[in-house]
């Protein structure tokens, strides 16, 4: 049998991290959905793709 350079108690903090991790993936895509389009906008997260062109500048639809 091998040994692993990282012990049982390693193995479970990780896999607690990576469940974690993905809680939070998951909660943040579900929270988004709720989020409305006009409190976006409002603070200048639009749907079109920022300009390279442009730093910092907020493209008008």
């Amino acid at each position: 049998m091998t040994t692993l350079p990282c012990g049982a108690s390693c193995r479970t903090s990780a896999s607690n991290a990576f469940h974690c991790g993905s809680l939070f993936v998951l909660a943040g895509h579900v929270v988004g959905l709720f989020v409305p389009v006009s409190w976006t906008d409002s603070i200048g997260i639009g749907e079109q793709p920022a300009d390279p062109d442009r730093p910092g500048q907020k493209t008008e639809v």
